[in-house]
């Protein structure tokens, strides 16, 4: 994939992690071995492979910039969605570690949480508080932008008020 991007791309200067599937089958104690691999592989070793290919392409170009996105479920418990919670918060500290690790370099590494279902084309309906994927992805190329400083943090949303009152423009 790195080989193909770099093809493609020619230059790399920042990388929007949105990676994995949503998981809710059973409790934590009636999931089996089997699922507990199949979701931290689609949500927590996608993101490890992802950062660890693409972040030493970048991480020394000056503005450049590596995003995770991520759900509510890294920090709010879901019922039947245990494993989500669990591969969830692992990545905001796999993005911790990245940030510490990078903090001298000039990638800004830092993580997204979407604490609302996502308002688009295929789901155009819902609540008035939700997020769009609109006002996201305007968020997004402004946070991997040069115009962000931002560096290290994790980001959340829990309501599309708290996007459209942000001062970020």
């Amino acid at each position: 994939v790195r080989e193909r991007v770099e093809f493609v791309c020619r230059r790399l200067d920042a990388v929007v992690a949105s990676l994995g599937a949503w998981w809710q089958k059973a409790p934590i104690i009636f999931s089996g071995l089997p699922d507990w691999t199949k979701v931290l592989e689609n949500n927590l070793t996608l993101h490890y492979l992802a950062a660890t290919t693409f972040i030493p392409m970048i991480n020394k170009r000056p503005g450049s910039s590596y995003l995770f996105i991520n759900s509510a479920a890294a920090d709010v418990p879901v019922p039947n969605s245990g494993l989500m919670s669990i591969s969830a918060h692992a990545q905001l500290m796999l993005m911790r570690v990245l940030a510490s690790e990078h903090r001298h370099e000039p990638v800004r590494v830092n993580s997204l949480v979407l604490g609302t279902p996502v308002v688009t084309r295929t789901r155009p309906e819902g609540n008035a508080d939700w997020l769009t994927a609109e006002e996201v992805g305007k968020y997004v190329t402004w946070l991997i932008s040069d115009q962000s400083k931002t560096r290290g943090q994790v980001i959340r949303f829990n309501s599309r008020s708290q996007l459209v009152d942000l001062k970020w423009q």
